[in-house]
């Protein structure tokens, strides 16, 4: 795989223009990624709604170590670091929801 330019603004002449396939693989990551995190911000705002949940408080949520190991990598190559973010933020929505409905005895 060639070396190529993620950032448009940023110009250098020794990186070469991705491939068609590489560009297609960049674009369907970018779709996929854009889905999942519709998804999961649907989830949070009916959490929000529905049971008073805020998710931007969560700590699945705050932790963002993940998003900052895939920053640096292009998006194709990032991506499944950002699904398993968004995967541990929606299963932390959900758990609040859960223990929510639990109660002591």
């Amino acid at each position: 795989m060639t070396k190529f330019q993620t950032d448009p603004t940023v110009f250098d002449p020794d990186l070469q223009a991705p491939t068609p396939e590489e560009e297609n693989a960049i674009l369907h990551a970018r779709m996929r990624m854009a889905q999942a995190y519709t998804q999961m911000m649907h989830e949070g705002m009916d959490a929000q709604i529905n049971y008073g949940i805020n998710y931007r408080e969560l700590a699945e949520y705050k932790d963002h170590s993940l998003l900052d190991q895939g920053s640096r990598l292009p998006p194709h190559r990032a991506e499944p670091l950002y699904m398993e973010w968004i995967d541990r933020v929606t299963n932390g929505i959900r758990a609040r929801i859960n223990r929510r409905g639990l109660k002591l005895v």
